[in-house]
């Protein structure tokens, strides 16, 4: 009983995995190796069935190695706000609106407030992104304020643009003064 897919051509799918010998990824070279076979069958024209398959195992391989060795760490909500300020040629002045004073928005800008949910909807509507609010155990709650103020839960302001940042607006270019005689 064969448990290769029905349109793939046993014979010549054996040769090109005899060929290519894919296998779990455990080192840098493996993964160099196995991405220039996939690179070479992603020139290929007219690709076979055969090498379509053996291109969508090599990719599967070679992430999964990626993901393994290179993970991508979670931003915390402050250097996320960071980042879309930044993304915006923003400063903090851009959004005392949305905060309701200087102080609350310096003090969210330094981390040294979180991010409530109210806060959060409307920093998902002005950067146009989505807002995703958990409340993670793992982290311990933001500095107090005052010496009687009950503690606060963590909140995790995350957002994950759905599409990619616009380019920012090319900047303005003013004519240099002339210096009189």
């Amino acid at each position: 009983m064969s448990t290769i897919t029905p349109e793939l051509d046993e014979k010549a799918y054996g040769q090109l995995l005899r060929r290519t010998l894919p296998h779990v990824i455990r080192a840098d070279d493996e993964c160099v190796r196995l991405t220039g076979e996939l690179l070479r069958l992603d020139e290929i024209e007219d690709p076979s069935p055969e090498e379509k398959e053996l291109a969508e195992l090599l990719t599967v391989l070679i992430d999964d190695y990626e993901e393994r060795r290179y993970p991508i760490r979670k931003s915390s909500p402050h250097q996320t706000l960071h980042h879309l300020m930044e993304a915006r040629h923003l400063t903090q002045k851009g959004l005392w609106k949305l905060f309701g004073s200087k102080g609350i928005t310096s003090e969210v800008f330094h981390g040294k407030r979180s991010i409530s949910k109210a806060q959060a909807k409307k920093l998902a509507r002005f950067f146009h992104v989505s807002a995703e609010l958990r409340y993670p155990l793992d982290r311990p709650p933001p500095p107090q304020r005052r010496k009687n103020a009950l503690p606060r839960p963590p909140r995790l302001f995350r957002l994950l643009p759905p599409h990619p940042l616009p380019s920012p607006p090319p900047p303005l270019v003013t004519s240099p003064r002339r210096s009189s005689p």
